[in-house]
Order: C-alpha cells, then structure tokens, then sequence
C-alpha cells in the first residue's frame, strides 16, 4: 500500500451582502474560496483569516464563537472539515470556515 501524504489547509467563504467572493485559481483553472496551507503550529482558525489577508488583503471575522470551558480554550468550530484528494498519494485535510 502506498504511503498517503497529508497536509493540513484552511479555506475562509467571504459573504457578505448575499455575495461570496471567489478567486481564479490559475493552476487548477477554477474559482475558489481563499484558503491554504496552514503553516507548523498554526491554529485553524488563524491560518483561515491569515490566508484571506494574503490572498485578498481583507481583514475577515469568523463566524463562530471561541470561548473557555473552565481553563481550556475552545477554538472556533469549521462549518466542516474536508479530506480532498490533491494528487494520487496526497491530501488536504481542509478546515472550512465562514
């Protein structure tokens, strides 16, 4: 069996007024959410709201809650969490955010 690399990523929708803002992506010839690779010991959703100001220059609040339960952070919840195929033998595990 082959060895499947993984790397973590995280994609931010930018709605507002009823519109979602897209990017071309000229390698895959697609419109897509900004998003990206999160980088070592990068929470989730850092890396979302960090990869919409690269991408866009937009300085975005995520939809979510982050609050403690006691002393223990928790982190803002991904609408979903995507295991996408990137090539054969390597994945994306994809926080989506909103």
């Amino acid at each position: 069996m082959a060895e499947i690399t993984r790397d973590f990523a995280a994609t931010t929708f930018v709605v507002q007024d009823g519109k979602t803002l897209l990017l071309w992506h000229e390698k895959l010839k697609a419109w897509l959410p900004p998003g990206g690779h999160m980088e070592p010991h990068e929470l989730p959703e850092l890396a979302a709201v960090r990869e919409v100001r690269e991408e866009t220059g937009l300085d975005v609040r995520l939809l979510g809650d982050r609050h403690t339960i006691g002393e223990v952070p928790v982190l803002i919840e991904p609408v979903c969490t995507l295991l996408e195929t990137i090539e054969p033998g390597h994945q994306h595990i994809d926080f989506i955010y909103f």
